[in-house]
Parts: C-alpha cells; structure tokens; sequence
C-alpha cells in the first residue's frame, strides 16, 4: 500500500491548503491534484443580482465583466481618501475602458463617492449604448462634472461605482483618473447628462 502524498494547491508551492477562491480535483491519467480556479462571483447567492467574472480586454484578465441580473451596484474603494483637486485642476477625468455584451434597456448610473453622506451621479447610459455591442471604448468622464453634482474631490473614497438594472452585461478595465483626458474628444458633456 503507497503513503498518500500530501495535496497541495498549485497557487502556492508551499501551501497546503488552496484559497477558498480554488477547487482541487484529480487530474486526468495522473495520481496528483490539479488546481481550477472559480473566477465567477455571483452575490447574493441565493438569488444573484450580479454576476462578476474575470474576463480579457487588452491583456490577459484584465478587466471585470458584470451581469447585472436585478437591479444592482458594482463599485471600487479605497482604504483612505483620496484628494483629487489637482487632477480637476488639470482636466482631469474618471476614465476606463468598456466593452458592452447586453445592451443596457435601463439607466446606468456612474457614481464617485466622498463619505457615507458625500455622492454624485452621472447618467452613462447614452456612452454605453453609443458604445455598441462587443467593440471596446474609452470612457470619459471630467471630474467638473462630479464636483457639479456635489461630490468633495478632497475626499474620494468610492472613484467608481456603477449601477444598472438587467438586461446589461458589459467588462470594465484601466479604470483611472487621467488629467488631461476631460479635453479628449469623446469625453461626456456635463451638461448634456442628466
């Protein structure tokens, strides 16, 4: 009778156990255990709202597709504040790169957060529809029209947060604020959102 080898998670060669994000299974005509990794979230997991998986846009998985399946919110934050004055100061804007698979039939929503009681608003879903169906675009959105919506750029804790209702499936990547990119020709008009 053989000793049985211990398992380990091909993650880390020195692990014993895998992350609770990875699955073992045996391989296929070997005796070892092989590592598969579950890149798809779904929340609540009773009955999802959204579903998030890893996806590829300009490099290998590098970007976050979300189906939203109810009315749901995906966002990002940030441990600490962020003071983005300067990069207003610099026409700045909240800039990423989306590439749409469903179509959205209700508003989406773009929301920058300052605190608990501190956010603003913008209408994308005329950006996201002009977008069209599985051709990537850079979106653009200028910190001035944040900051007219009564967001305190001193104090960003939430940069992006997007709320939908379904049908709407799109990936999401190179999210940052880029100064200069409020001048960019496809950047949104303020004025011309709601």
């Amino acid at each position: 009778m053989r000793a049985a080898r211990p398992r380990r998670c091909r993650c880390s060669t020195r692990a014993t156990r895998c992350p609770s994000r990875c699955t073992w299974k045996p391989a296929a005509r070997r005796r070892r255990w092989a590592h598969r990794s579950t890149s798809t979230l779904e929340f609540p997991q009773g009955k999802p709202a959204i579903r998030v998986a890893t996806t590829q846009i300009n490099t290998q998985q590098d970007a976050k597709r979300v189906t939203w399946l109810a009315p749901a919110r995906v966002f990002s934050r940030s441990a600490g504040n962020n003071n983005l004055n300067a990069m207003a100061s610099a026409d700045g804007a909240l800039q990423f790169d989306v590439l749409v698979d469903v179509t959205p039939t209700s508003p989406v929503t773009l929301t920058m957060g300052c605190g608990k009681t501190c956010s603003g608003s913008i209408d994308i879903t005329q950006a996201i529809t002009r977008a069209g169906i599985g051709k990537k675009t850079t979106i653009n959105v200028p910190l001035k029209c944040f900051v007219a919506r009564k967001v305190d750029l001193g104090g960003v804790d939430m940069p992006f947060s997007v709320s939908a209702d379904a049908p709407f499936s799109a990936a999401f990547t190179r999210i940052a604020v880029v100064a200069g990119a409020a001048k960019s020709a496809g950047a949104i008009d303020c004025g011309q959102v709601p």
